[in-house]
Protein backbone atom coordinates (compact mmCIF):
# COMPACT_ATOMS: atom_id res chain seq x y z
CA UNK A 1 0.00 0.00 0.00
CA UNK A 2 1.47 3.69 -1.22
CA UNK A 3 2.13 5.96 1.40
CA UNK A 4 0.10 9.36 1.69
CA UNK A 5 2.92 11.35 0.34
CA UNK A 6 3.98 9.13 -2.70
CA UNK A 7 -0.08 9.31 -3.63
CA UNK A 8 -0.44 12.99 -3.21
CA UNK A 9 2.71 13.48 -4.92
CA UNK A 10 1.86 11.32 -7.99
CA UNK A 11 -1.51 13.61 -8.03
CA UNK A 12 0.45 16.64 -7.80
CA UNK A 13 3.00 15.89 -10.36
CA UNK A 14 0.25 14.72 -12.68
CA UNK A 15 -1.89 17.62 -12.41
CA UNK A 16 1.40 19.73 -12.63
CA UNK A 17 1.92 17.68 -15.82
CA UNK A 18 -0.97 18.83 -17.44
CA UNK A 19 -3.02 14.99 -16.64
CA UNK A 20 -5.83 16.02 -14.45
CA UNK A 21 -7.91 13.40 -15.16
CA UNK A 22 -4.71 10.68 -14.13
CA UNK A 23 -4.06 13.04 -10.72
CA UNK A 24 -7.67 11.91 -9.71
CA UNK A 25 -7.23 8.51 -8.85
CA UNK A 26 -3.72 8.99 -6.12
CA UNK A 27 -5.31 12.18 -4.91
CA UNK A 28 -8.80 10.58 -4.11
CA UNK A 29 -7.12 7.30 -2.51
CA UNK A 30 -4.79 10.10 -0.33
CA UNK A 31 -7.61 12.13 0.69
CA UNK A 32 -9.56 8.49 1.70
CA UNK A 33 -6.93 7.99 4.15
CA UNK A 34 -6.30 11.58 5.36
CA UNK A 35 -9.45 13.09 4.87
CA UNK A 36 -8.68 16.59 6.99
CA UNK A 37 -6.09 17.61 4.88
CA UNK A 38 -7.72 20.83 3.37
CA UNK A 39 -4.56 20.85 1.12
CA UNK A 40 -5.42 17.22 -0.40
CA UNK A 41 -9.14 18.59 -0.86
CA UNK A 42 -7.65 21.44 -2.93
CA UNK A 43 -5.13 19.54 -5.66
CA UNK A 44 -8.72 17.06 -5.75
CA UNK A 45 -11.37 19.54 -6.27
CA UNK A 46 -8.37 21.33 -8.96
CA UNK A 47 -8.38 18.04 -10.80
CA UNK A 48 -12.04 17.97 -10.84
CA UNK A 49 -12.57 21.51 -11.83
CA UNK A 50 -10.06 20.33 -14.71
CA UNK A 51 -11.96 17.74 -15.65
CA UNK A 52 -14.91 19.25 -16.31
CA UNK A 53 -16.42 17.74 -12.57
CA UNK A 54 -17.74 20.84 -11.66
CA UNK A 55 -20.31 19.82 -8.68
CA UNK A 56 -17.37 17.66 -7.32
CA UNK A 57 -14.60 20.36 -6.95
CA UNK A 58 -16.80 22.64 -5.57
CA UNK A 59 -17.65 20.28 -2.73
CA UNK A 60 -14.04 19.33 -2.81
CA UNK A 61 -13.28 23.35 -2.53
CA UNK A 62 -16.15 23.62 0.06
CA UNK A 63 -14.38 20.85 2.20
CA UNK A 64 -11.20 22.46 1.86
CA UNK A 65 -12.33 25.78 3.11
CA UNK A 66 -14.14 24.59 6.04
CA UNK A 67 -10.68 22.57 7.55
CA UNK A 68 -8.68 25.53 6.41
CA UNK A 69 -10.67 28.94 6.17
CA UNK A 70 -7.69 30.78 5.03
CA UNK A 71 -6.87 28.46 1.60
CA UNK A 72 -7.19 30.78 -1.11
CA UNK A 73 -6.84 28.91 -3.73
CA UNK A 74 -10.26 26.88 -2.85
CA UNK A 75 -11.69 30.89 -2.45
CA UNK A 76 -10.18 31.13 -5.93
CA UNK A 77 -11.66 27.90 -6.91
CA UNK A 78 -15.18 28.79 -5.50
CA UNK A 79 -15.12 31.87 -7.06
Amino acid sequence: MAAVSDLSGEGCRRLDDGDPAGAIGPLEQAVAREPHSASLREALARACFATSRIRRARREFERALALDPSNAYAHYGLG
